[in-house]
């Protein structure tokens, strides 16, 4: 037997969102943007990290 589950992430009250899905290229063209600090202010997340992605 074969099937497919979708879910409403976005639209789910426990989830409160989904995950980031961009464009080919589309992170590299902000990157340098997201890791500049302002003063004390930085951005930090797995998506601009300079290895891998975080669990």
């Amino acid at each position: 037997m074969e099937g497919i589950v979708g879910w409403d992430w976005t639209n789910d009250p426990h989830a409160l969102g989904t995950w980031c899905t961009l464009r080919p290229g589309q992170l590299m063209k902000a990157l340098p943007d997201l890791r500049t600090t302002e003063g004390r202010l930085f951005f930090a997340g797995a998506d601009s990290a300079s290895l891998w992605r975080g669990p």
